[in-house]
């Protein structure tokens, strides 16, 4: 049955909605700023999330890796990365063949529409829940999934005390199966968002996801193995630090499943762990805290 919850949203409604939404688009990470702050991005270029997946796109498009491709972007928001993918690959002389989003927030999609108009690329827009787009993805008309997915989503259990978009999602229906197995490391999201992208694509597909290394490495490769995908490398990681917005003590309801202190830093050069306890009492007093971020290259066939 359709999912009634997901459309498809042309250029020309977009282009309509642009005007009003991107003078009210939400400031850097989500957090509310008086408007003389906002601009087209919805992240900040200095964000070390988007840096470092700047960098994995960047990186990969030297190399050909979205010539004739579709790019899929998960929580598209202002398509920052899909920009980065066409105009990295244009300068290598190679091509996007078309660029793919999803977001719950139409606004965003105008704002994507604003950023990508004037690439000369194809595109497609679909509003709505990312797991309920993917159950939706042939009744809204397409094709199985062959291309490259960009997915960076929030890793956090849904808490409604979040402040910042970038850490908040809804808890659909779609969402349920996973939470039993995901909810507690803040990976529902993620490991709904993975099984359904498997689901819809075919073996040439691969994703770009970005995931914290606040969790274990055995958490992390679980949820790639689990979701029926393969690691094959990591492009980029780096040493973030912790959001100031988003909290880490619900890390304390698995405490003594994954607080080995090695996953948490006490500066950026990443010269001093701290363990999981202190990073957590670190962040409430409002101190600075770091872990790494890792993007990894995924693949339903290994490309090792």
């Amino acid at each position: 049955m359709f999912n009634t919850k997901v459309k498809e949203v042309k250029s020309g409604p977009l282009l309509e909605l642009s005007k009003f939404f991107i003078p009210h688009a939400i400031g850097h990470l989500g957090i509310k700023y008086d408007q003389k702050h906002l601009s087209t991005n919805e992240f900040p270029p200095t964000d070390p999330w988007s840096r470092l997946s700047q960098q994995a796109v960047e990186q990969l498009a030297e190399q050909g890796f979205f010539d004739k491709q579709e790019v899929f972007e998960v929580g598209m928001g202002d398509a920052k990365q899909s920009v980065l993918a066409v105009i990295a690959s244009k300068k290598n002389s190679y091509s996007v063949k078309k660029v793919i989003g999803v977001d719950v927030t139409r606004s965003r999609l105008a704002l994507a529409y604003h950023n990508l108009k004037n690439l000369e690329v194809s595109m497609q827009f679909i509003q709505g829940d990312a797991v309920d787009a993917l159950e939706a993805w042939t009744d809204l008309g397409n094709q199985k999934f062959g291309g490259k997915a960009l997915i960076c989503l929030p890793q956090v259990p849904r808490q409604e005390d979040i402040d910042a978009t970038a850490d908040v999602y809804n808890s659909q229906t779609s969402h349920k199966p996973f939470s039993k197995n995901w909810e507690r490391y803040g990976l529902t999201l993620n490991a709904a968002t993975l099984t359904r992208l498997k689901e819809v694509s075919n073996n040439n597909t691969e994703a770009l996801l970005v995931l914290s290394g606040r969790l274990p490495e055995n958490i992390r490769e679980r949820l790639i193995r689990e979701t029926g995908w393969q690691n094959n490398g990591t492009v980029v990681e780096g040493i973030v630090r912790q959001d100031p917005d988003t909290p880490l003590n619900w890390m304390n309801g698995i405490a003594r499943e994954i607080n080995d202190g090695s996953r948490f830093y006490a500066n950026e050069a990443g010269k001093q762990t701290i363990s999981m306890l202190e990073a957590i009492s670190m962040h409430q007093r409002g101190k600075a805290v770091y872990h790494d971020v890792y993007v990894y290259r995924l693949g339903l066939e290994s490309k090792l």
